[in-house]
This record gives structure tokens, C-alpha cells and sequence, in this order.
């Protein structure tokens, strides 16, 4: 302690420190919405697929991904006639809404990685999980 601020010392390396960690981490994913396409949803950071295409060698995803936490998904929603549309439509938007704000970590209008690594984790699309794997030894620990 030094006045009001905690100050802590980790023993290990970051990035052992985040392999020791994954047990106790969630995705950061509350909910996944599909929205017909609305020009003040694009000022939100990039997730999901569309994220790791842009820190990896994955292709792009048909359809944007983007990520708001959950007062700005109510404001979005309040403020914009929204419509939901099924999953399959080519030409949805898709929101995930975030349990925090994703724009806090967000660089260059894109999620985190390690917020999108939570993400995805569970997908079972082996194309993911390579691309996953790249994205963590990418990171600059």
C-alpha cells in the first residue's frame, strides 16, 4: 500500500501468469444479437471474427462483428428503431454485448486480444483455434 494505491508484484512472467489464470477467466460475451445493419453501430470496436482476421491470417467473416457493453447497447437501442434478424441473413450486423466496456482495452477500433482470445475460446472451428493460438503468441507480454 502507498496511501490510497495498491501497489502488487506478480512472481512469475505475464504470459505464465495468463496460462496459470485461464481456468478463472470468462468470456467477456454476455449475449450475441443480430441487428439489420444501423451506421451508428460502426463507431463500435470490431469483435469476434472480424477482430482475429484483422490480428491474424484468418479470412474475414461475411458479417461485421461488433461488441458494445451493455449501457450502450440500451442507449443504441433506445436512440435507433432496431430490428433483430435471424443469424443467416448475409447482410446482419452482429453485436455482442460485453460485460464491460470493450472500447476500454479497444486500439485502432478493435477488441483486445486477449478479451477476443475469451471470446472464442470455445469455439470448435479448427480454423479458430489456429488462429487463436496465433493471436496469444503474438502478444507482446
Amino acid at each position: 500500500m502507498s496511501g490510497k494505491e495498491r501497489h502488487l508484484r506478480f512472481s512469475d512472467i505475464p504470459k505464465n501468469i495468463w496460462t496459470k489464470a485461464q481456468p478463472f477467466l470468462r468470456s467477456p460475451v454476455k449475449k450475441r444479437i443480430y441487428i439489420q445493419f444501423i451506421a451508428a453501430a460502426s463507431g463500435a470496436p470490431r469483435a469476434g471474427l472480424s477482430a482475429l482476421a484483422e490480428y491474424t491470417m484468418l479470412a474475414p467473416p461475411v458479417r461485421v462483428v461488433r461488441a458494445l457493453s451493455f449501457e450502450n447497447w440500451q442507449v443504441l437501442h433506445r436512440e435507433h428503431e432496431i430490428s433483430e434478424v435471424p443469424p443467416q441473413d448475409p447482410e446482419a450486423l452482429e453485436i455482442e454485448i460485453w460485460s464491460y466496456p470493450p472500447t476500454q482495452f479497444a486500439e485502432n477500433g478493435i477488441v483486445d486480444p486477449l478479451s477476443l482470445y475469451l471470446s472464442l475460446k470455445e469455439s470448435e472451428d479448427e480454423r479458430v483455434e489456429a488462429s487463436l493460438k496465433e493471436l496469444v503468441e503474438s502478444v507482446k507480454w
